[in-house]
């Protein structure tokens, strides 16, 4: 950890201010800049000089960002400095770019891994999932949405971001309305981003086996929780109905289950339900559904899977 909350005389001492803006994240793969950290993300994100790979720590000075070696060798500072500075947009843009594409390959090959040992799920839930999975891909219906979800993401281009953040504070209103507080490593403002950049993946032919298994979490979370409405008559007029869709898909692939989505489909809500006029039952579910996939991105624990790489590529 940095020397945060320490007395200054057990601060590291520093040669002179170094005043390099970035850093280089063993974790994350790429260069970070020194006013996006917390002094005590410097361990966390294992932050080291991108020139001689010495760890740095985070200092503050004139309300200037920046961070900083331990007592070291003027000389190695000043090479240091003079190379790191010389960075050019471009090259930070490349490194970063390159970066984040392994970081989000290797999220993909785990996304199984990641629901699986998401801390804030109960363990036994594993098999209903798996089970529900292993029903579900089944169906029509459920094959259906998720190339549905795939095309609709791949149209969203540079809003993904927007709307990634737009249902996770919904998610978030929920999670503090029932006082449940996920505590992942990256922040909240990372986690919505790492989302995002997972729902930009899913939209890409290297992602769709990936969305299908985060989807299919989606969808057992939400039929949960609209079962539970429905059983306990809250805003059962939209529950209700989505929750007999989900089990009949569920349950099948059969007639009912067709039917239902024919239903679900072509069927204008009721007046009152929604501020518009003759929005189908479909297009409530496909926002609702797409709000449980953030929630499930969001609670995934993204820092914990980089140290496992980390550990391993060492």
């Amino acid at each position: 950890m940095s020397g945060l909350g320490k007395p200054l005389h057990m601060l590291p001492t520093v040669t002179k201010a170094f005043g390099v803006k970035h850093g280089y994240s063993n974790i994350l793969g790429e260069l970070v800049l020194a006013d996006v950290l917390d002094y005590g993300d410097c361990e966390d994100f294992q932050i080291v000089c991108p020139n001689c790979r010495e760890p740095l720590f985070k200092r503050i000075r004139s309300e200037t960002h920046y961070f900083a070696h331990y007592q070291e060798s003027k000389s190695l500072h000043s090479e240091c400095e003079l190379r790191v500075r010389n960075f050019t947009a471009s090259d930070i843009d490349a490194k970063t770019a390159f970066a984040r594409d392994q970081r989000l390959r290797y999220f993909l090959e785990q996304t199984t891994v990641l629901l699986r040992e998401c801390p804030f799920r109960n363990p036994e839930d594993v098999i209903v999932r798996e089970t529900a999975f292993r029903r579900l891909r089944r169906t029509p219906e459920f094959r259906w949405w998720a190339q549905t979800i795939s095309d609709w993401l791949r149209r969203q281009d540079g809003n993904l971001l927007a709307l990634t953040r737009e249902h996770a504070a919904s998610v978030y209103e929920r999670w503090e309305r029932v006082s449940f507080a996920p505590k992942t490593t990256f922040s909240r403002e990372q986690q919505e981003r790492a989302a995002a950049d997972m729902l930009m993946t899913f939209a890409t032919p290297l992602g769709r086996q990936a969305l299908d298994k985060a989807l299919n979490t989606a969808w057992v979370d939400l039929s949960l929780v609209t079962g539970d409405m429905a059983q306990r008559g809250a805003s059962v007029g939209f529950s209700g109905p989505i929750s007999d869709y989900m089990r009949a898909v569920l349950n099948g692939p059969d007639a009912s289950a067709a039917a239902s989505h024919h239903w679900l489909l072509t069927s204008p809500m009721p007046k009152g339900l929604h501020p518009q006029q003759n929005v189908t039952w479909s297009a409530i579910f496909l926002n609702q559904l797409t709000e449980s996939l953030v929630e499930a991105l969001l609670m995934l624990d993204y820092m914990g899977s980089l140290r496992k790489r980390a550990r391993t590529a060492h």
